[in-house]
């Protein structure tokens, strides 16, 4: 028997069928995706039904989608927009974030569990006629949450703040996306240092709701994104970073990692109080100021940062620095390793650690810089091991104010002013440092220079070589006290003999008796 149906058989609507798969297409809930319709509230009843179902999909297919304010995305909900572009037309406000006005969560005990794939995510900043938004707002925001993914998105146009801020977020995950332009449209002109990926604190005046209990994020990766302008507007002024921290509070288990990043007007990457954390195979270019700095807040605020890795980025066309570690007399920087990166043509230093005992600086190379190719000031203990340093501008290496420092094993060629090694001092004395296996050519003063009321430092087995305007083979200030120099090679240069070896006013040790008698076992 064939059976067909009555006409009073009840048709389940589509937007039913869909919530019973978990699929919730914005479509569905009367959204246009036209490019003027407001869809704020359709959107909005997607995510709605999402939630009141425990979670699922928010679909937003292929158009355009005006949003007047926040959209919010709740719990065990993923966020699926290819194709799609949901613009911000308001003048004050940005496009996603996890939590709706009054909400108030501690610690990781927000909405959580989102994942965002897909999209461009248009904050639509104000700028020459063009875009709406003049207020200083994020584009998307998670705050007090765990598990956040955004994958394959593109945030675009910022006003004044961020691309996406994580606050208070465990477990954020920003994967393949893109960040594109930024405007400081703040009535002060104050926002040029803004970041486009934000890692921030629970604290007032730097989160949107509460509880204000300083909690920071822990265990983000940022993997395989691009920062750089857009199609009319500038870089935002940091690529990623923090900028607020508070007393004995550090961000954790932070992984920035193959990342492009072009023309910020400030940082690249500013690690402000994290630890535990890796900084590795990105290319950075054309930075403002430093490309990646790692940094810690004032003395008088003790914050916990170390363990640090900064390896294989490429860092091209930079200013101020190419990479500074920046501790302080209250808060050093311990366990940082940065290693095997390339710079190239950098203002300022090449790399720069200060006040982080124990650093290990091997395996660089730094060709052109308009100061010293690496410098070590008032870090005991770093080591300075296996670095490539071409045409620096001012010493090739410079180890200020460090007791045991170990300078080896490195190459300089070509240094522009001064000498290819200093040992001098800091806010304190040098004492101890071991200058040892490293190649100096065509260094401009002198190849190996001693100076200040440095101590007890040892030079040798060291090969300088120099011509044309170099003066000088192995010199030290008549203050150095302490020293041996024995087994250096600084034959066949055309300074005259007598500046092979210049002495402190306290004679050297020359020979491996500890004898002082120039040349002693130096081959001169």
């Amino acid at each position: 028997m064939i059976r067909t149906a009555c006409s009073n058989e009840r048709k389940v609507p589509a937007v039913q069928i869909a919530a019973q798969i978990g699929v919730f297409n914005v479509r569905d809930y009367g959204a246009t995706g036209n490019g003027t319709t407001i869809d704020t509230a359709a959107m909005q009843s997607a995510f709605d039904a999402a939630r009141q179902a425990g979670g699922g999909t928010v679909l937003i297919p292929a158009g355009t989608y005006a949003v007047d304010t926040f959209l919010v995305v709740y719990g065990k909900t993923s966020i699926s927009a290819y194709g799609a572009t949901i613009r911000s037309v308001s003048t004050g406000t940005g496009l996603l974030r996890n939590f709706a006005t009054g909400d108030n969560f501690p610690v990781y005990a927000g909405n959580s569990g989102i994942t965002v794939e897909g999209g461009i995510w248009d904050g639509n900043a104000a700028h020459a006629g063009v875009g709406t938004v003049t207020g200083t707002t994020n584009v998307m925001s998670f705050i007090h949450a765990r598990d956040i993914t955004v994958r394959d998105v593109v945030i675009r146009n910022i006003s004044s703040s961020h691309g996406i801020e994580f606050n208070a977020v465990d477990g954020g995950r920003i994967l393949n996306s893109r960040f594109e332009g930024f405007k400081d449209n703040s009535a002060a002109q104050d926002r040029g240092f803004s970041e486009s990926v934000q890692l921030d604190i629970a604290r007032l005046n730097s989160s949107s709701i509460g509880e204000f209990d300083l909690t920071t994020c822990r265990n983000i990766l940022i993997q395989g994104c691009y920062f750089g302008p857009s199609d009319r507007l500038g870089a935002a002024g940091r690529a990623i970073g923090s900028h607020t921290s508070d007393d004995n509070r550090s961000y954790d288990n932070i992984q920035i990692i193959g990342c492009r990043i072009e023309g910020a007007a400030q940082e690249g990457i500013r690690a402000f109080c994290w630890r535990n954390c890796v900084i590795a195979d990105n290319i950075i270019t054309g930075t403002g100021q430093t490309a990646i700095l790692l940094a810690v807040s004032a003395p008088d605020q003790p914050t916990k940062s170390h363990s640090i890795v900064v390896k294989g980025n490429v860092i091209t066309d930079c200013k101020t620095s190419g990479i500074r570690v920046m501790g302080n007399t209250g808060n050093r920087i311990t366990g940082v390793v940065v290693s095997g990166n390339t710079l190239h043509n950098t203002s300022g230093n090449g790399i720069h650690i200060a006040d982080a005992p124990g650093a290990n600086v091997s395996g660089n190379h730094i060709d052109t810089t308009s100061s010293t190719g690496i410098y070590a000031v008032d870090s005991d203990g770093v080591t300075v091991n296996g670095n490539t340093i071409l045409t620096p501008g001012s010493n090739g290496i410079n180890i200020a104010g460090c007791t045991g420092a170990m300078v080896s094993g490195n190459t300089v060629r070509d240094t522009k002013s001064n000498h290819g090694i200093y040992v001098g001092d800091g806010t304190q004395r040098s004492a101890e440092v071991v200058v040892s296996g490293n190649t100096v050519r065509m260094p401009f003063t002198a190849g190996i220079r001693i100076a200040g009321t440095a101590k007890g430092c040892t030079v040798s087995g060291n090969r300088v070589k120099g011509a044309g305007p170099t003066q000088y083979g192995i010199t030290l200030a008549a203050t150095v006290t302490g020293t041996a120099i024995v087994g250096n090679d600084l034959s066949g240069s055309t300074w005259p003999a007598g500046n092979a070896i210049v002495p402190s006013t306290e004679p050297p040790r020359v020979d491996w008796s500890g004898g002082t008698t120039l040349p002693g076992h130096n081959l001169v």
